[in-house]
């Protein structure tokens, strides 16, 4: 039973996969490029300049798969962890596994809600949603947004669905872990069989819902492939260094091309996943995801430019606060500035330069928001989340 170390040396300290923050950063800047798109063509859509380009939304759209891969990140990690924790020290230990993840995820999350139904409210006499408190408190968001988020003009308390799918699985997956694990620590085969039965019970559910379009897209048991497909890519990393030490062999031609074949069906998925084919979506986008993280830890890919890795680096280890604070930024861009302009009356240029204007303006206060709260509201958490 090898656990590969991937550079990594098997000691206590916890292994890090750093070149893994780079992908941090591209998923969440790809949901922020999707949501700024989205604004885009919703507020300049009048202006005249844009719908010659409504072929760019297209593009655009396809940033909230940046979504799906932290889902498969996230089921990777936590499972390798699980895993590690095994071998280094003997057992798991699901209390401190909780407890690890939330000092990493409940300061943000809730932060953004106590903004979402107490601050906002308080500060803004005209700020109105119809989401339910009780259900972000719950964790239970995404079953709040299948029923409330199409109506809802509240965007940034649509961020926090994705939190909540991934701490109901953490709940399980941690759960079912530990008591497997602590019957049989040498061994992962009831892991694999869960992981299997869980699957098979996320396509069922898929096949169930096919022309349920939120349901599809926000419902725990729809999306967790993409954290079950992370989980296996750990299990079976755990158990065959051989195996993925023979993605070093691989030609790099042969690497291109899948990652060609796998782009372009990330760009076509609406018109290769139609009608019952889009139960398979999210199994094959999700295998697609696996396969970059596999290979981005084996060859440790970067860009020529040391400057442009340790930004995107740390952009990376900021990912969660610009992914929970894009929508914040927007929302009151949204409304407190370009509800000031008459965007209609505007000319085509002066509408471009309106529209660049928002997008940089929301990406560099996104950006500096997420990095003040890292270093002085996330980091003491994290600095107490090491210690466990």
């Amino acid at each position: 039973m090898n656990l590969i170390n991937s550079g990594h040396s098997m000691t206590r300290k916890k292994p890090y996969f750093d070149n893994l923050d780079t992908m941090r950063f591209a998923a969440a800047f790809a949901v922020f490029i999707f949501h700024a798109g989205r604004d885009v063509f919703e507020f300049f859509q009048g202006c005249g300049v844009f719908e010659n380009f409504i072929w760019l939304t297209k593009i655009t759209d396809k940033g909230a798969l940046g979504v799906n891969f932290f889902f498969v990140l996230s089921g990777f990690l936590i499972t390798y962890l699980m895993l590690w924790e095994v071998q280094t020290a003997g057992r798991f230990s699901y209390a401190k596994f909780l407890l690890r993840r939330t000092l990493r995820i409940w300061p943000l999350y809730f932060l953004i809600v106590l903004l979402g139904f107490v601050v906002f409210p308080a500060l803004f006499p005209d700020f109105q949603t119809s989401h339910h408190p009780v259900n972000y408190l719950l964790f239970l968001a995404n079953f709040d947004e299948i029923q409330f988020g199409a109506t809802d003009g509240v965007n940034f308390l649509t961020s926090p669905w994705s939190i909540a799918v991934e701490e109901q699985f953490y709940l399980v997956w941690g759960l079912l872990g530990w008591i497997i694990l602590k019957m049989s620590p040498t061994k992962t085969t009831l892991l694999k069989y869960s992981f299997f039965f869980l699957l098979t019970f996320a396509l069922l559910f898929r096949i169930e819902n096919f022309e349920d379009d939120r349901r599809l897209y926000y419902h725990t048991l729809s999306v967790m492939p993409d954290l079950l497909l992370g989980c296996l890519l750990a299990l079976v990393w755990y158990e065959n260094e051989a195996l993925f030490a023979l993605l070093k062999h691989v030609k790099p031609i042969t690497i291109v091309g899948i990652y060609i074949l796998g782009f372009a069906m990330l760009l076509l998925k609406n018109l290769i996943f139609v009608g019952p084919w889009v139960v398979a979506e999210r199994f094959a986008v999700a295998l697609f995801f696996a396969f970059i993280i596999a290979d981005q830890i084996i060859h440790r890919r970067q860009f020529p430019i040391q400057t442009a890795n340790v930004w995107f680096s740390y952009l990376g280890k900021i990912s969660y606060g610009i992914y929970m604070y894009h929508l914040v930024v927007m929302y009151l861009l949204n409304t407190y500035w370009l509800d000031t302009i008459n965007i209609n009356q505007t000319t085509p240029i002066s509408a471009a330069i309106y529209a660049l204007i928002y997008v940089l303006l929301s990406w560099l206060l996104t950006v500096i928001l997420a990095a003040m709260s890292y270093r002085f509201f996330e980091k003491p958490f994290l600095r107490l989340k090491e210690r466990f």
